[in-house]
């Protein structure tokens, strides 16, 4: 169902470029992911110099956290949720898309397609691959971005290993039609953009194209400005920092507290967990306990990250670049992380790549005072 709140006045100004912004997820701050936050932040500067329509999509979680005051700005809001329901009704209607993408195109390919047009829209601006399939419907005289946060397919590929059997068919068969389905829908925008040297370089392998341009993604500039006092640390606290309800998180601490915490309390018993993140799911929430705190949502995050000794990104799912990661090394907490938690992210004094149990937790010790 899309909100439509009241269109805002026009501006009294010089004329503004017309733009038709579309997220494939809810570009909000209020939302706890980092990137909901980054997607947000480029609406509210693009807002500064242009005039904006926004077409949205969210999830059921997603929804609690909507509010509509934050688009105040925008000249008209379309948010659609996306549910179970209508995944599987547009999978069946649009079965030539994968489902990444299907049921955003089904929900606002008609609002879409009015939109352009009854209004002049100069530009269509797209954030997150899992959107794009609405370029389809803007002219190819219009000028269009399409901004790659992530490669879908990579995260299905990654996900058949750590499924059931019976399901490992199924996602085999949409990983590779979701790729073929990316390779021809990155062709199509006059701009094409990723958040990282490793999705460019990607895009370009799979279209042929050399003009993929790097817009690395922002993080908020807090975690750039925490001071970090080595007299004040908390001897043996390893951090992890995400949105736990997510598979590819969860994964990552029930892999990382059977695993490798074991490896480094053997080492270093007085090593402790802390999982810090809105959401978190059974599975999270089942881990907490000696020498594990689970703590939920945090609505200040900088005690945190003033305190720990390290941080880790133990991700084996997933795909495109881990935001968290960046926070970390931008708040100068040494980090450990698997090859999927730092793709994408810049080469840092403050960062160490290991895959296996035991190399992981050899890492860590080099972190943490005895």
């Amino acid at each position: 169902m899309a909100i439509e709140p009241k269109t805002a006045p026009p501006s009294p100004s010089a004329p503004r470029k017309k733009v038709l912004f579309i997220s494939g997820i809810l570009p909000s701050a209020k939302f706890p992911s980092s990137g909901h936050a980054v997607a947000g932040r480029i609406l509210r500067r693009m807002l500064e110099k242009h005039d904006v329509w926004l077409v949205a999509f969210c999830n059921n979680l997603e929804h609690t956290y909507l509010d509509l005051a934050e688009f105040s700005a925008c000249k008209g809001v379309w948010i659609f949720k996306v549910t179970t329901a209508s995944r599987l009704k547009f999978a069946l209607l649009n079965p030539g898309l994968p489902l990444v993408t299907s049921a955003r195109f089904g929900l606002a390919a008609p609002t879409v397609r009015k939109l352009l047009r009854e209004q002049p829209i100069d530009e269509i601006w797209i954030e997150y691959i899992h959107a794009a399939s609405l370029l389809e419907l803007a002219p190819p005289s219009l000028k269009s971005t399409v901004v790659v946060h992530d490669f879908m397919h990579q995260a299905l590929d990654r996900g058949v290993g750590a499924a059931p059997w019976w399901k490992r068919p199924f996602l085999q068969f949409e990983a590779a039609r979701t790729r073929r389905w990316e390779t021809e829908i990155v062709k199509k925008p006059s701009d094409l953009l990723t958040s990282n040297d490793k999705d460019r370089d990607i895009a370009q392998n799979i279209t042929g194209r050399r003009d993929v341009v790097t817009r690395y993604s922002e993080i908020d500039p807090l975690y750039a400005g925490i001071k970090r006092d080595p007299a004040k640390l908390r001897k043996g606290v390893i951090f992890f920092w995400g949105l736990m309800s997510r598979p590819e998180n969860e994964d990552a601490m029930v892999w990382f507290a059977s695993e490798i915490l074991p490896k480094i309390r053997r080492h270093r018993p007085h090593a402790r967990l802390v999982i810090a993140g809105a959401e978190p799911s059974k599975a999270v929430l089942a881990l907490k306990g000696e020498p594990i705190d689970v703590l939920g949502f945090v609505k200040d995050p900088v005690p945190i990250f003033e305190s720990v000794e390290m941080a880790v990104a133990p991700l084996r799912l997933g795909s495109g670049l881990k935001i968290k990661v960046v926070e970390f090394l931008a708040a100068g907490i040494p980090t450990v992380a698997t090859n999927v938690g730092a793709e994408g992210v810049k080469p840092s004094p403050f960062l160490v790549v290991a895959n296996e149990p035991e190399a992981f937790a050899q890492a860590c010790l080099k972190f943490l005072s005895e």
